[in-house]
């Protein structure tokens, strides 16, 4: 099955990423757009790093032609704040990260989908970062992004085998007292009393 638009947008600037940053970033992934404390400090423990999320979209006044945001955060995390944006000689900082996003990302052309333009950057989260030892610079690209008709959006769309689920069911009798006396006997050559036969995928 074809991966959807937006998730295919997401892999295409990882991989950019993987490339423009080889050999330096301790992971690279994607995150919920909301920021809150509990995602910074989930992100710090992985610094340097840099995440990926999908910011939301505006119409463009075609139908089904969206103008979308995704958000491209460079982490660092050091004892000073200076070196976590500059860097030192053993662990890159912000700025490098985002001259190497930029040189990669922008313009960046996702086969099939659209080209990333590079819209606009500033340091994130500025207040609660200073308060737990990171930095994080934010770039926002967008991509005009042409989702399928209605009546060919399921074309190709396929799914996997079938698993089947089978359940065998023994209930204690009504006038059993002591269900834990109940428990220890042996029921194996019994018939179940219930059996379920689901299918899913």
């Amino acid at each position: 099955m074809t991966a959807p638009i937006i998730s295919q947008v997401e892999d295409a600037i990882q991989e950019a990423i993987r490339r423009a940053l080889p050999g330096v970033l301790r992971t690279t992934g994607t995150i919920p757009g909301a920021w809150d404390v509990e995602v910074a400090q989930r992100v710090l423990q992985m610094a340097p790093s840099v995440w990926v999320s999908q910011e939301g979209f505006t119409g463009t006044g075609q139908p089904r032609v969206l103008d979308w945001r995704f958000g491209v955060y460079a982490v660092a995390s050091m004892g000073y704040e200076e070196d976590r944006r500059r860097g030192t000689p053993v662990e890159i900082g912000t700025y490098a990260m985002t001259e190497r996003i930029i040189s990669f990302l922008d313009s960046l052309i996702v086969p099939g989908v659209g080209t990333l333009q590079l819209q606009t950057g500033r340091p994130q989260f500025i207040e609660p970062m200073i308060e737990l030892g990171g930095t994080v610079e934010g770039l926002l690209f967008g991509i005009r992004l042409q989702f399928p008709r209605p009546d060919t959006a399921a074309q190709g769309v396929e799914l996997s085998d079938f698993r089947q689920f089978h359940g065998d069911w023994d209930f204690a009798p009504m006038t059993s007292g002591r269900w834990d006396e109940w428990l220890a006997q042996d029921h194996s050559g019994l018939e179940p009393d219930a059996q379920d036969d689901v299918a899913g995928p």
